[in-house]
């Protein structure tokens, strides 16, 4: 790989380093608290979030160690143009799963309190509910059915809606790492190529 000029013996040191950063950031993001924009439902295992760091460590030390070099700078290029067109086609359809898919429950976790809690819908409903569905909005019938989404959804219906959550949030994160782990590539070794 080639480094900014200036470190003499270090180079290496220094590509090694900063690779290892990279791959470290990407896992240690997996262990953070849930963000706003991750899925909404808390029964979603954090499972998807650790294959995104893991994956995206991965990508990024093949990319540091194997792609570092100008040769591979027209391949760097089609890298994180591609990744960042998939990263956001992945957050199109999240942003619509997240838009068409979420329901508010209500929930009492102590006697004298209420608590709203964000759930995944199915992607289609029972045939009870779907005969309803025709006089009365989803969210309407929730709350008819005492919060149970088992009352409307079949749990393969759900299960499917979850897992099409996680591989939109995989999608949008590891696509979008892959794509700025190019581009920070191709930064470093144009400038290593402007300082030689």
């Amino acid at each position: 790989m080639s480094a900014p000029a200036g470190y003499g013996s270090l180079t290496g040191l220094v590509t090694t380093a900063g690779t290892l950063v990279s791959a470290a950031l990407a896992l240690g993001l997996t262990w953070k608290r849930r963000a706003r924009w991750e899925p909404s439902e808390e029964d979603i295992p954090k499972g998807g979030q650790r294959v995104a760091g893991l994956l995206t460590a991965i990508a990024t030390a093949i990319i540091w160690a194997l792609l570092a070099t100008p040769t591979y700078v027209p391949l760097l290029t089609k890298l994180a143009i591609s990744f960042g067109a998939a990263s956001a086609v992945f957050l199109l359809l999240y942003g619509y799963l997240v838009s068409s898919q979420t329901y508010i429950v209500l929930k009492s976790p102590k006697a004298d309190a209420v608590a709203e809690e964000k759930i995944i819908g199915g992607f289609w409903l029972t045939a009870a509910a779907s005969k309803l569905s025709k006089k009365h909005t989803i969210q309407d019938l929730l709350k008819g059915a005492a919060y149970d989404p088992d009352k409307l959804w079949p749990r393969s219906s759900r299960a499917l809606a979850k897992q099409t959550f996680v591989l939109g949030y995989l999608g949008l994160t590891v696509c979008g790492t892959i794509a700025l782990t190019s581009a920070a590539v191709i930064l470093l070794v144009t400038q290593a190529q402007k300082v030689d």
